[in-house]
């Protein structure tokens, strides 16, 4: 599947980048990854939320970070 006819990426790439984008955010960092994302924002239907929210979180607890009071997942 093409999100963008430039730049063609796999729903999992882009799940991935959210993911990973989600985590530096959280941990206070300001990723550059914004205008990436922005680019595949008609894709947001194709994309696994739930999936992009876990694997987020199983990289926090990986990488021994705190565990935000919202977070949804352990």
């Amino acid at each position: 599947m093409t999100l963008n006819p430039d730049n063609e990426r796999t729903p999992h790439e882009v799940e991935a980048e959210t993911a990973a984008y989600l985590v530096a955010k959280r941990t206070g960092l300001l990723p550059r990854s914004e205008s990436y994302l922005d680019g595949y924002q008609c894709a947001l239907g194709c994309l696994d939320l739930h999936r992009i929210l876990k694997v987020a979180s199983k990289v926090e607890k990986h990488l021994g970070l705190p565990v935000p009071a919202y977070r949804i997942f352990a």
